[in-house]
C-alpha cells in the first residue's frame, strides 16, 4: 500500500505512470489500476486502505482444501509411476472445477483444461516441479517388488552351487538392453521437489 502511494504521489507532481512504476517498483498495470481509481479522489489520504490493498482473494478458483487435495493427487500419482504431464495436470484441475461447479475462466471451458498460468502458480505455492522419470514397462514396475527379488537370488545361489566352475564369478556374465529399447520416452511430469521419480509406466 505505501508504495502504491508514493507512485500515485509521484504521478501527481508530473511523472509519467511507467516511470512511476519503475521508481517504486510496482508493475505498470497495477499502479495504473489504482491511479484511476483514485483519480476521483482531490487528496491521497482520502483514499480508504482497502482501496489501495491488492484483493487476489477474490479470483481464487479453489479453496484451500481443494488446491492441497489436488497438490497430494500429483504427487501421489508420480511416486506410483503414474505421473501426470503438464497438459494433464490441467486437465484434471479442470475436471475438478467442472465437478465442483466452481467459477471458472471462459478459457478453461473452451479448451477444457486449466490455463498454464494457473499451473505455474499452483507449482510455485506448493514447490512442485517438472521431472523426466525413467521410462518403465507395466511388467518390470508391477514385477519389480520384494518377493520376485529375493526368488531371483535364491534361484541364482542355487544356480552357482550346483558347480564348482560356477563358484569364482568368472562364468557370469551382465548384459543390458543398451540402445535396445521397446517403450516409449516419456514426458516431464509433475512432481514434489525433493523426492526422486524413479520411471512412468509406458506400453
Amino acid at each position: 500500500m505505501k508504495k502504491i502511494k508514493e507512485g500515485l504521489q509521484f504521478i501527481r507532481t508530473g511523472e509519467s505512470i511507467r516511470k512511476a512504476s519503475t521508481r517504486v517498483n510496482v508493475p505498470f498495470a497495477t499502479l495504473k489500476r489504482y491511479y484511476w481509481k483514485a483519480n476521483n479522489c482531490e487528496l491521497l489520504d482520502e483514499l480508504l486502505p482497502s482501496e489501495l490493498e491488492p484483493n487476489y482473494p477474490v479470483n481464487k478458483i479453489f479453496t484451500d482444501s481443494q488446491e492441497i487435495a489436488l497438490k497430494n493427487y500429483y504427487s501421489h500419482c508420480a511416486l506410483l509411476f503414474y505421473g501426470l504431464t503438464p497438459k494433464e495436470s490441467r486437465k484434471v484441475a479442470y475436471q475438478c472445477a467442472k465437478i465442483n461447479n466452481l467459477k471458472m475462466p471462459a478459457s478453461w471451458e473452451t479448451k477444457q483444461m486449466a490455463g498454464k498460468d494457473w499451473l505455474i502458480s499452483l507449482r510455485r505455492r506448493h514447490n512442485r516441479t517438472l521431472k523426466k522419470p525413467e521410462p518403465c514397462s507395466l511388467s518390470r514396475a508391477t514385477a519389480f517388488n520384494q518377493s520376485n527379488v529375493g526368488k531371483f537370488y535364491d534361484n541364482l545361489e542355487d544356480l552357482i552351487s550346483r558347480n564348482s566352475a560356477f563358484s569364482d564369478g568368472t562364468r557370469i556374465f551382465n548384459l543390458d538392453e543398451t540402445s535396445t529399447t521397446t517403450i516409449q520416452k516419456p514426458q516431464k511430469v509433475l512432481a514434489p521437489i525433493g523426492r526422486k521419480v524413479i520411471g512412468k509406466v509406458t506400453s
